[in-house]
């Protein structure tokens, strides 16, 4: 079945759960319905927060912190293909100027001075409302080294595969969009016009009007995007902890592959 559209209305200056989290003990209430998942050999599930670097070529998965604050970050090397594991301890959170850090002291190796996890509060933003579909991270630092995460609103699917990153996304009108972001063809950093919070950069392909249909509900969920320009057909699936992208052309399967991490969001309540 179709899936209604979720139509924002106007911004409010309300600010969301960000500026009241507190980790003592480890709270990770968001103002999402947001999920992310890794999905590795020998390494899957859910996991807390997702950062698609712009200023490196990786892909960032930031597992949920224990009861001790323990997490496991998975860094994803696209250039390389392969994949690394850490485990940093997530201090408890620290509100400032629009934003919420998350100290990460490292359990084994080199620590930075500065080591966090930086998220926006959507409330600062452009468009409150859209900017809460995920947890909007800014940005990474591990070791000192800082990783710019990609930062767009109206996230409904963020997907990495071995090859490429892909960006399903809503507008205020409740349009759809595709973009995929080729790791043999990256670009720079960009703005978006007209919305100063963004940081992406330019897509390989981007498509516009897509269709959203769901079936199934719980465990059982599954959601399907489809976008069709010029005779290719481009579909993103979502179901548990697994996701895929799938480019069709005249009706057979050009390509398809899964994702390794990606996250999904839509605003859990629109005012």
């Amino acid at each position: 079945m179709s899936e209604p559209i979720i139509r924002p209305t106007a911004p409010r200056a309300v600010a969301p759960l960000w500026v009241t989290l507190a980790l003592a003990p480890l709270l990770l209430t968001t103002g999402a319905a947001a999920q992310a998942h890794l999905n590795l050999p020998g390494s899957a599930g859910p996991a807390w927060l997702l950062c698609d670097s712009l200023s490196t070529p990786e892909t960032l998965v930031i597992g949920t912190p224990g009861k001790t604050g323990n997490a496991v970050v998975t860094i994803l090397n696209h250039f390389t293909g392969t994949y690394a594991f850490s485990t940093w301890k997530v201090g408890a959170a620290n509100a400032a100027a629009g934003s919420v850090y998350y100290p990460l002291t490292a359990m084994n190796g080199t620590a930075g001075a500065r080591d966090a996890l930086r998220v926006l509060n959507p409330g600062v933003t452009s468009d409150p409302t859209l900017y809460a579909f995920t947890p909007p991270l800014v940005s990474v630092t591990l070791q000192g080294s800082e990783r710019t995460c990609r930062l767009v609103p109206g996230v409904r699917v963020l997907g990495v595969t071995e090859r490429r990153t892909v960006l399903v996304t809503q507008d205020r009108g409740g349009r759809l969009t595709y973009q995929a972001f080729d790791y043999t063809r990256l670009s720079a950093e960009r703005k978006l016009p007209g919305d100063p919070t963004a940081q992406t950069s330019g897509p390989s392909v981007r498509v516009t009007g897509g269709q959203v249909h769901t079936s199934g509900v719980g465990v059982n969920a599954r959601t399907a995007y489809s976008f069709s320009n010029q005779g290719v057909q481009y579909e993103v699936r979502v179901a548990g902890g697994q996701g895929s992208v799938t480019v069709l052309e005249a009706g057979r399967v050009a390509q398809r592959e899964g994702f390794q991490a990606f996250i999904t969001g839509r605003a859990g309540t629109v005012k």
